[in-house]
C-alpha cells in the first residue's frame, strides 16, 4: 500500500506551494530548513527525481485520481477493519484507530490540489464500513464527517507551522506533527464524533467516548502516520549503522521476542522491557527504526490485551478500559521512542555539521598558506632581479672605482679612498642582507640548500650588518636530520646570535656543527662579556624559546657563561632516539646550566 501511495503522491508540487499554500501569513524559511524542504519542493516522497535532479514523469491525472482514491480508501478501510476485529463500534469509540494515521499522512505527503480526492475516499470508506456493520445512518455520518475532519485539520495545522511536509527526525517538525496531527486534530474529531452518537446513544457517556476516540484516533497517527510519514519522505541525514542489516535483523528479533514475553507470556510482565527495543532502534535507526519498532511493539501488545493475554488485560475486568490503558502506555512508549530518534539526528546532523566547518577550515587555511607561499615566492624572485642585482652592481662598481683609484695614484686614505671603500662595505653588507631576506621568504629553502648552507648565509648578514665576524663551520654533506628538527636548530641558532649581538658586545661568534651518526651536535660560542646565568630572570623568553624548542625535537640543550668569559649554547640532536644532554666544556670561573 504505501509504495502505490509513494507512487501517486508525487507530482511536483509542495503541499505548502504556491497551489496549496497552507493557512497562514507566509514565512521565509531560515537556512537550516531550507536543506529538509528539498524533497516537498520538487514533490514529496522517495523518487520524486531521477539521477538528473528533474522530476518524472506522472501518469495522467484522471489515472492519478482514481490510484490514489483507491489507495487511501482501501487503507482506511484496512485500518477500520482492525477496530471491527476488536469488536468495537463507533459509537462507543475506538481505543486504537488505524485508519486516522493513514488519512492524515496521505494529506501530508501529498499537494493540497488532491486533498479533496483523499477526503473523499475518507469519508466513503468509512461511511461504507459504518453502514456495513449496522450503524444508524446519523451515526454513520458524523463518524465519517470526524473521520474527515480531523484529519484535514491535523494536516493543515502541521504544515503550517512547518511550511511543507514534516520530517519527523526533525524536533520542530516532530512537536508540529505531534500537536497538530495528533492532538488537535483527533480533539476536533472526537468532539464530532461523540456528539454524532448523542443522537442515537443519548445515555452513552460522553466524556468516556470522546476519551476513547480521541486517544485511539492519537495513538493511530502516532503509530501508523509516523510510519508512513517516515518512511515515504526522504530524510537529509539519516541515522544508519555501520552494518545496518545485521544489526536491523537482531533488533527485530528482540523486538519481536520482547514483545512476545511481554504482552503474552509473562505474568506480572516487565512492561518496561518494551523500551529497550524502542530505545535501541531510536539510538541506531533514527526515526525509521522508532516507528517501524513502535508499530511491531502496538500490533503485538493490541493483539495479546484485545485476546485477554499480558498484564494489561488484568488490569481491569473491563476489556475496553484494558485496551485504553494499553493505548497511554503505547503513547508514551513511542512518543518517547520519536523524540529519542529526533535528538539522535539532530546530533548527528550537528556533528556532520562540525566536520563539514572543520573541513572547510582545513581548506581554508590549506589556500591561504598556499597563498602566502605564492606571494613570498613572487617577492623573492623580484627582490633578486631587482634589488639583489642592483645591489651586485653597485659592488662590482665600488670594486672598479677602488682599482680606478689605485690605478690613477691615489691614496687608499684619502677622503675620497676611504669613501669608496665605505660605500663598497655598506654596498656588501646590504647584498648579504638581502640575499639572507631572500632565502628567509623563499618557501622550502631550508629544505632545499640545508642547516650548513642556511647558517652560513645569515651568518654573512648578520656580520656585514653588526660588524660581528660569524663563523659558521659544518660538514660537506647535509646532517642526518628531519626538515622539522634543522628548521628548530635554525631558529635556536638564530636566537643565539641575536642574544649575543644585543647583548654581549662579543666580536666574533664561532658556530660549528658536527655529527657523530647517533646525534648531530651544534656549539655557537662568543668572546662578550658573558654573565652570571643565576641572575638571569626566570622567564628570559629567548632562552625559554630556544629550550621550548629543543624540547620539541628530543634535544639536549646547555649553556654556560661566566662574567668576562664569553657564552657557550650547545645542543644535540639525536637523529633517531633521545640521547644525553652534551657536556659543555667548563672553564675556571664559569658557571653551567643545562636541561635535566
Amino acid at each position: 500500500m504505501s509504495e502505490m501511495l509513494a507512487m501517486t503522491v508525487q507530482s511536483g508540487q509542495d503541499p505548502a506551494g504556491p497551489e496549496g499554500a497552507a493557512p497562514g501569513p507566509a514565512r521565509p524559511q531560515t537556512s537550516a530548513a531550507q536543506g529538509h524542504r528539498t524533497a516537498a519542493a520538487d514533490g514529496p516522497g522517495p523518487g520524486s527525481h531521477d539521477a538528473t535532479g528533474r522530476v518524472r514523469s506522472w501518469p495522467r491525472p484522471g489515472l492519478a485520481v482514481v490510484a490514489l482514491f483507491l489507495v487511501v480508501a482501501a487503507a482506511h478501510a484496512a485500518g477500520t477493519a482492525v477496530v471491527y476485529q476488536f469488536n468495537q463500534l463507533t459509537s462507543a469509540g475506538e481505543e486504537f484507530f488505524p485508519a486516522a494515521g493513514v488519512t492524515v499522512a496521505a494529506l501530508l505527503l501529498v499537494p493540497r490540489r488532491w486533498w479533496p480526492v483523499v477526503l473523499v475516499a475518507t469519508f466513503a470508506s468509512e461511511l461504507a464500513a459504518d453502514m456495513v456493520v449496522g450503524e444508524v445512518a446519523v451515526t454513520a455520518i458524523g463518524s465519517a464527517l470526524a473521520n474527515t475532519a480531523e484529519p484535514l485539520l491535523g494536516a493543515a495545522l502541521v504544515l503550517y507551522a512547518v511550511g511543507g511536509c514534516p520530517q519527523l527526525s526533525r524536533r520542530r517538525d516532530l512537536v508540529a506533527f505531534v500537536l497538530g496531527a495528533a492532538v488537535a486534530g483527533p480533539v476536533l474529531g472526537a468532539l464530532i464524533g461523540t456528539t454524532a452518537t448523542r443522537f442515537t446513544h443519548p445515555h452513552s457517556p460522553f466524556f468516556l467516548v470522546f476519551a476513547r476516540w480521541w486517544t485511539g484516533n492519537a495513538l493511530g497517527v502516532l503509530i501508523v502516520g509516523s510510519v508512513i510519514v517516515a518512511w515515504l519522505t526522504r530524510d537529509s541525514s539519516p541515522v544508519r549503522p555501520r552494518y545496518a542489516l545485521l544489526e536491523g535483523g537482531l533488533l527485530a528479533v528482540a523486538t519481536c521476542l520482547i514483545t512476545w514475553l511481554v504482552f503474552w507470556r509473562w505474568h506480572p510482565a516487565l512492561a518496561y522491557l518494551a523500551l529497550v527495543s524502542l530505545g535501541w532502534a531510536a539510538l541506531r535507526f533514527g526515526t525509521h527504526g522508532a516507528t517501524a519498532a513502535g508499530a511491531a511493539i502496538a500490533v503485538g501488545a493490541e493483539w495479546a490485551t484485545a485476546t485477554g493475554h499480558g498484564l494489561f488485560a488484568t488490569l481491569s475486568r473491563h476489556h475496553d478500559q484494558a485496551l485504553w490503558f494499553l493505548q497511554l502506555y503505547l503513547a508514551v512508549a513511542i512518543l518517547g521512542g520519536l523524540v529519542m530518534a529526533a535528538a539522535v539526528a539532530e546530533a548527528s546532523r550537528a556533528e556532520a555539521a562540525l566536520r563539514a566547518s572543520e573541513s572547510a577550515e582545513r581548506d581554508a587555511r590549506l589556500a591561504a598558506s598556499e597563498a602566502h607561499a605564492f606571494e613570498r615566492n613572487r617577492l623573492s624572485r623580484e627582490l633578486h632581479d631587482s634589488i639583489s642585482q642592483a645591489l651586485f652592481s653597485m659592488t662590482m662598481h665600488a670594486s672598479t672605482a677602488q682599482l680606478a683609484m689605485t690605478q690613477a695614484g691615489l691614496d687608499e686614505s684619502s677622503p675620497a679612498g676611504r669613501a669608496v671603500a665605505r660605500l663598497r662595505t655598506l654596498t656588501a653588507g646590504a647584498l648579504a642582507e638581502m640575499r639572507a631576506l631572500i632565502f628567509e621568504l623563499r618557501p622550502g629553502a631550508l629544505a632545499e640548500e640545508g642547516l650548513v648552507s642556511a647558517l652560513q648565509r645569515q651568518a654573512a648578514a648578520v656580520s656585514a650588518r653588526e660588524d660581528v665576524h660569524i663563523a659558521v663551520d659544518g660538514p660537506g654533506e647535509r646532517p642526518d636530520l628531519p626538515l622539522a628538527a634543522e628548521e628548530h636548530c635554525y631558529r635556536i641558532v638564530l636566537e643565539a646570535w641575536h642574544n649575543t649581538v644585543k647583548h654581549a658586545g662579543a666580536t666574533a661568534i664561532t658556530t660549528t656543527i658536527a655529527s657523530d651518526g647517533a646525534a648531530v651536535t651544534i656549539r655557537a660560542a662568543d668572546n662578550g662579556c658573558g654573565f652570571d646565568p643565576a641572575t638571569v630572570p626566570a622567564g628570559h623568553l629567548g632562552l625559554r624559546t630556544m629550550r621550548e624548542r629543543a624540547n620539541a625535537i628530543g634535544a639536549a640543550f646547555g649553556m654556560a657563561s661566566a662574567p668576562g668569559e664569553g657564552t657557550i649554547i650547545a645542543l644535540r640532536v639525536p637523529t633517531s632516539p633521545p640521547v644525553p644532554e652534551p657536556a659543555v666544556p667548563s672553564q675556571p670561573g664559569r658557571q653551567e646550566v643545562s636541561r635535566p
